[in-house]
């Protein structure tokens, strides 16, 4: 036994290889997503300017409706991306319903959120509606108590401490809260339910196919409440929002899904919430930047609070799945 022992060979380059190389594409995906969270933070202050130039529906049927397009455009170079085979695996048993219906619903979240969010954000500063958004971290274990889900400690306490976390934000010595911290709010909770629908028929369909069809539904949808409640056309006052349109449409919607599904090939989902989570904190200072929006001390601390409320939220439940770790 012990020469058994003795005679083993050391440890072989090839694997040391291997895994630096695979130390690489960690750290190349942790980049992504940190380029994805800066880009999402920094999309608030588009947003906001686009508010001040369109109806907020008609600004998010063009910004999803074009992304939509977009990312439909990338279906031909999916073998460069990285995704072979058919946009629906047969071998799976999955078919075009799952697509269609997963597209469907997740669309159908997507236009409450974007929705909510856009006239929300035109209300209230850029801070606070990044910091109130990443609130959806933590109503999605909330969400998937119904689904069966038993979200651990962690997810309680979060949703604890995440309570006078906003209060402090959106109050910070104003007499009530703000509508537009409301409207932020409802959007936080679309997007929970959107996180919930993504996660349940993404393994089943192309996730490329699943975003354009997703995008396209939002974009579409949000046309028709256009017509249904706007007086004027929906591109009245396209002209004048045309940069914040580009700039929501081509980097925050086609460039940043494209990241995170390169990114998400290789970084464990827990990690990949964290890391996207950041995105209040670019939201902040952006806002400071370009509009010279200024948070209190107590909002600060407020914003604190949410962002380690969100942080808290990622720690696993008893239901949930963990990506092994090499």
């Amino acid at each position: 036994m012990l020469q058994h022992l003795r005679r083993r060979p050391p440890a072989c380059p090839a694997s040391l290889s291997a895994a630096l190389l695979l130390t690489r594409k960690h750290l190349a995906a942790d980049l992504m997503l940190l380029a994805c969270a800066a880009i999402w933070g920094a999309t608030f202050v588009a947003q906001k300017m686009g508010a001040e130039s369109m109806h907020a529906v008609s600004f998010v049927a063009m910004r999803f409706g074009l992304g939509g397009l977009l990312v439909a455009a990338l279906l031909p170079m999916r073998s460069v991306l990285g995704f072979r085979g058919n946009i629906i695996d047969p071998t799976r048993g999955h078919r075009a319903r799952d697509l269609w219906l997963g597209g469907s619903l997740a669309g159908v979240a997507m236009l409450g959120a974007a929705l909510t969010q856009q006239i929300g954000v035109a209300q209230t500063s850029t801070g606070n509606a990044g910091f109130i958004t990443s609130l959806y971290v933590v109503g999605v274990p909330l969400i998937g108590i119904a689904l069966g889900q038993r979200p651990g400690w962690a997810a309680w306490v979060a949703v604890l401490i995440a309570v006078p976390g906003l209060y402090l934000l959106s109050v910070s010595g104003r007499p009530h809260i703000e509508p537009g911290d409301l409207w932020i709010l409802a959007c936080a909770a679309c997007w929970a339910v959107h996180v919930q629908v993504v996660g349940r028929f993404a393994p089943r369909c192309d996730p490329i196919a699943l975003s354009a069809v997703q995008f396209l539904v939002t974009g579409l949808g949000a046309a028709v409440v256009s017509l249904c409640v706007q007086e004027n056309p929906l591109w009245h006052g396209a002209q004048e929002a045309l940069l914040p349109i580009l700039a929501c449409a081509i980097f925050a919607t086609g460039l940043c899904f494209t990241m995170q599904t390169i990114a998400q090939r290789d970084a464990p989902p827990t990690h990949t919430a964290i890391i996207l989570s950041l995105e209040g904190i670019f939201a902040v200072l952006t806002g400071w930047l370009v509009l010279s929006e200024v948070l209190t001390a107590v909002q600060w601390i407020g914003a604190a609070i949410l962002l380690g409320a969100a942080l808290l939220a990622q720690v696993p439940g008893p239901t949930e799945n963990r990506r092994p770790q090499t």
